[in-house]
C-alpha cells in the first residue's frame, strides 16, 4: 500500500479524471494505492471538511467482482487512520447518468462521528462505478455530512464530468 498526502498531487489526479465543483471550494487531500487500485481525494475547504470526493481509474486487470471489496477496504483504512466512525442505517440505489452513461448510485445514509465533533452528524455517501469509459472503469464516491448532507452530495454529483 502506498500513501501520499501531497495535496497538489491529489487534486491534480482527481482533476485528470473529472471536472467537479464542491460548494465553497476544494483542496487536495490524499492519494492511496491499494492492490493497484489508486484512489485520489479532495475535500471541501470547511473546517472540518464536510465533503470528501474520492475518484479512481480502475485497472482492467481488477475483476468487477473485486470492485466493491476494494472500495470497502479503502474506506475502512481511511476511517481507521483518522479515527472516524461511520454508522450507515439505510441503503438504497438510484439510477442516474454520469458522463452521459447510465449508472446506478449506491446511497448510504446514517451518521458520522469523529474526534472533532461534539455529537454524531448526519452523513450520506453516494458511490458508483462508470463502466468502460475510454477503456477503463471509473469509481466515484462522495461523502457528505453536517446540515443537508444529501443536498450537498447531490450538488457535487451533478457537477461531475469526465475528462
Amino acid at each position: 500500500m502506498e500513501f501520499s498526502i501531497e495535496p497538489s498531487e491529489a487534486k491534480k489526479k482527481v482533476q485528470s479524471l473529472f471536472s467537479y465543483e464542491i460548494p465553497g471550494g476544494d483542496q487536495g487531500y490524499m492519494t492511496m494505492t491499494l492492490f493497484g487500485f489508486e484512489m485520489s481525494q479532495v475535500t471541501s475547504t470547511t473546517d472540518p471538511p464536510n465533503v470528501l470526493l474520492t475518484v479512481s481509474q480502475i485497472p482492467q486487470e481488477i475483476e468487477k467482482s473485486q470492485h466493491q471489496q476494494l472500495q470497502e477496504q479503502y474506506h475502512q483504512t481511511i476511517a481507521d487512520q483518522v479515527g472516524t466512525t461511520y454508522t450507515f442505517t439505510t441503503a438504497r440505489q438510484m439510477d442516474s447518468t454520469l458522463c452521459e452513461q447510465p449508472v446506478t448510485i449506491i446511497i448510504q445514509e446514517g451518521t458520522v462521528n469523529a474526534p472533532e465533533f461534539a455529537d454524531p452528524q448526519p452523513a450520506i455517501t453516494y458511490s458508483t462505478i462508470l463502466d468502460n469509459y475510454q477503456g477503463s472503469d471509473r469509481y466515484v464516491s462522495i461523502f457528505a455530512h453536517g446540515q443537508q448532507p444529501e443536498q450537498l452530495a447531490q450538488t457535487v454529483y451533478n457537477s461531475l464530468d469526465c475528462k
